[in-house]
């Protein structure tokens, strides 16, 4: 079983973007990584996508979503795991929530395009870089 991913970092950008960037950890035994997003309070997740490299950003109506009617309010969250040549997947995510800004939420109470409509915050796996 591969090793989770490690030293990740989470940033969200004033086009709306989320970029995530993550290490492959200590060992080479990734095959590529899976990386799932749960939107709202649901804790629903669903697969974005796989892939082999250690960075992903998602510029879909989904990466900074705030509306209330969608249970969005409670932010996303992004989940990486390392994924094994016989297709195991580790159990122990580097994971990441994006909750929105003031911007998103009141937009005429902070005008401006230089700011992000979100935050990111580490929720687990190794130290945020």
């Amino acid at each position: 079983m591969p090793l989770p991913p490690t030293e990740g970092s989470c940033r969200a950008t004033a086009a709306d973007a989320v970029v995530l960037t993550w290490s492959r950890g200590p060992h080479s035994n990734v095959a590529h990584f899976s990386i799932d997003r749960a939107i709202g309070i649901t804790n629903l997740t669903v697969l974005v996508t796989a892939m082999t490299h250690t960075s992903y950003s998602d510029a879909s109506a989904q990466a900074i979503a705030h509306d209330d009617r969608l249970g969005t309010s409670g932010g996303v969250s992004y989940y990486i795991y390392s994924v094994g040549p016989t297709g195991l997947r580790n159990p122990l995510p580097l994971a990441f929530t994006v909750l929105p800004t003031l911007k998103a939420i009141a937009p005429s109470l902070a005008p401006g395009s230089e700011h992000a409509r979100a935050t990111c915050e580490k929720l687990s796996g190794g130290p945020q870089t």
